[in-house]
This record gives C-alpha cells, structure tokens and sequence, in this order.
C-alpha cells in the first residue's frame, strides 16, 4: 500500500445519513403525522437502498446508507417525491473544517489543489486564524490557516509543495458572556443581571477596580475564576 492509498483509506466511513420529510397530506393547513413503519415502508417501497432508519422529529426520519453514491441517489430519487418526501443532506453533514498549522506565506486554495496527491479536494474557503498577542492585546495573524473542505471527511493531511502537512479538526472558540459569565451567548444579546466574574455575586463592578471577595465559578460553583480555562464546564463546551 502506497502513500496515498494509505491516507485515502484512513477517511474512509461506512456511514451516509439522509434526512428525510414528509409534507404531502395536508388538513386544516396542517400536515398528518404519518407513522414510522408507514414511513419507512414509503422509503422501501421507493427503491432506495439504506441500512436503516429512525425517526427524527415529526414527519421527519434520518436514513443510513453504506454509500454516497445511494445517499445522493436518494435525495434525487423521483419515487419519493411523488409520494410526498423531500429527502435532503444537510449542509452540516457536508462540511469539514480543518487547521494547518506552519503555513505562514501560504494564503490560496490554488496552491493546495494543484498538488497532485490533493485531487479531488474541493475547498469552499481558507481563512487565516487570529491570535491574541499578551503584550499588547491586540489580534493579529497567526501562523495557521482554517481551511472549509466540501466533504463529509476530513483528509488526515494533504500535500502542499511537496511536503506532507497534518490537518486537525478545527475546534470554534467558546462563546461566552463577560455580564451573566455563562456560555453560549455574548455579552451584547444578554439581558441577565451582571454578575462578578471573580465572586459570582451580583454586586456593582467598577473599571480597573478587582474584586477582593471569594473566588466563586458561575458556571460550576467551583473555587476559581469563572474565566478559568480549567474550569471543568470550560473544558466540557470545548
């Protein structure tokens, strides 16, 4: 097994989700609910090929396939639109986002897809990742670059002028509010009580002035910092 047959096989996946709904019926302006065995009858009566179903909302089911090829014959699969489905690939399920770290003159997807070995890569977009300096505190650019492939796998590397370059899931910042200190949201969309973010009170908070009191997590009631990175309800949410 050569090279490249070794980093195709370690993408593989076994398994292709569809998702799929049913609005054909409709009473009072409101769709029947149509029951699961009914549902995946319809499906298999369809011709599509899938390993199995399960339900997924109201009139609403995600089916497996062992295949793209079956997974896009589905969603086109004219049966099924007769009855009354509409079978769908979110576009989650179609996007990955990796990091490559060391690429500091690299900046265009050109360069990446004229690589021989990277054929068949189809990129949506690269983006450069900020960093934050701690002298001054101001964002700049940093050394690696969030590249957007249009798969349902992430390539374990790729080829990028001849040398063999790692690329690692590309994990999103934690959102979370300075005025409530919970996660989730900002603080600009929060309408909570402002809370100390050193003893978790709702006291009044000064500029430049630090809280003496007790240190005391919001989040987890924890004898830290509620901006503590090892906070266990931090460490959750990454």
């Amino acid at each position: 097994m050569n090279q490249i047959q070794r980093r195709q096989s370690l993408c593989i996946i076994k398994s292709f989700f569809v998702y799929i709904k049913y609005k054909q019926e409709v009473i009072n302006k409101e769709v029947c609910p149509l029951t699961f065995l009914e549902a995946s009858r319809c499906i298999y009566k369809a011709g599509i090929n899938f390993k199995n179903i399960t339900n997924h909302g109201r009139n609403a089911w995600k089916i497996t396939c062992d295949s793209i090829i079956n997974a896009n014959a589905a969603t086109n699969n004219k049966e099924l639109k007769r009855l009354g489905f509409f079978a769908f690939i979110p576009r989650f399920k179609l996007i990955r986002k990796g990091v490559i770290k060391g690429s500091y003159r690299c900046n265009g997807d050109r360069i990446i897809t004229q690589e021989e070995d990277n054929k068949g890569i189809v990129i949506n977009r690269i983006f450069r990742l900020k960093r934050k300096e701690a002298t001054t505190g101001m964002w700049v650019d940093s050394q690696s670059l969030c590249i957007e492939f249009e798969s349902q796998t992430l390539p374990q590397d790729i080829k990028l002028w001849g040398a063999v370059v790692p690329v690692s899931t590309f994990i999103p910042q934690v959102r979370r509010c300075f005025r409530c200190g919970c996660f989730g949201h900002i603080s600009k969309s929060c309408s909570a009580v402002q809370r100390c973010l050193t003893c978790s009170d709702s006291h009044a908070i000064e500029k430049g002035i630090r809280c003496n009191k007790k240190k005391k997590c919001i989040n987890c009631s924890g004898e830290h910092l509620t901006l503590d990175r090892a906070c266990p309800k931090f460490l959750t949410s990454v």
